[in-house]
């Protein structure tokens, strides 16, 4: 908590109750993954290209949201269940964090959630993440192995050569390969990895 920001972990048990006391969790992979219902899809309009966003929730306060490109390669998953968060992107790799209530709003009104993500990945919050994966029913069987893949030992942009890179994520069928906006902005980044 910085800059007089009132900052709290709040503990949810798996029914989504809160309260002022840490309630016990009892963390059930199986139930949670078989929970996870796909609730929207969603196309996000970028400058160089379209991006889907899926979002599978459960009642049991968990959260999965995938990203694809137009090429439909994963290029973002993030997973949250009781207050942790596990995320891989093609750029950074694997991430974990907790979701945290931001409590500086005053009047009555709810706080907003951030994440704070850890230093260094926490190896059990993602083992908890690849448990759940295995069980999500709501998942092809291709999209499950995609997703355990990455958090286990996914693709980052800075160790793939550039060819494979842009094999796999440069724009679909476009020779003129603008870097004006999202995939100049990465390709730069790219080019700077690389040096």
């Amino acid at each position: 908590a910085s800059h007089g920001r009132k900052v709290k972990v709040r503990l949810r048990t798996m029914s989504g109750e809160s309260s002022g006391r840490p309630p016990i969790l009892f963390f059930n992979a199986q139930d949670i993954g078989e929970s996870l219902e796909e609730v929207a899809i969603d196309v996000i309009k970028t400058e160089s290209q379209n991006i889907t966003s899926r979002w599978l929730h459960s009642a049991r306060e968990a959260d999965l949201f995938i990203w694809l490109d137009e090429r439909e390669n994963i290029i973002k998953q993030q997973m949250s269940f009781c207050g942790q968060v596990v995320e891989w992107n093609i750029l950074e790799g694997v991430k974990t964090g907790v979701v945290l209530e931001d409590e500086s709003h005053s009047g009555g009104v709810e706080g907003s959630e951030v994440v704070r993500f850890d230093e260094d990945p926490q190896q059990a919050s993602v083992k908890q993440a690849i448990e759940v994966l295995r069980h999500v029913l709501a998942l092809t069987e291709e999209d499950r192995k995609t997703l355990l893949a990455n958090f286990n030992k996914g693709p980052v942009a800075d160790h793939l050569p550039p060819e494979e890179f842009l094999r796999l994520y440069g724009p679909k069928g476009r020779q003129d390969l603008s870097l004006s906006g999202w995939w100049g902005r990465l390709v730069s980044r790219v080019k700077k990895w690389l040096k």
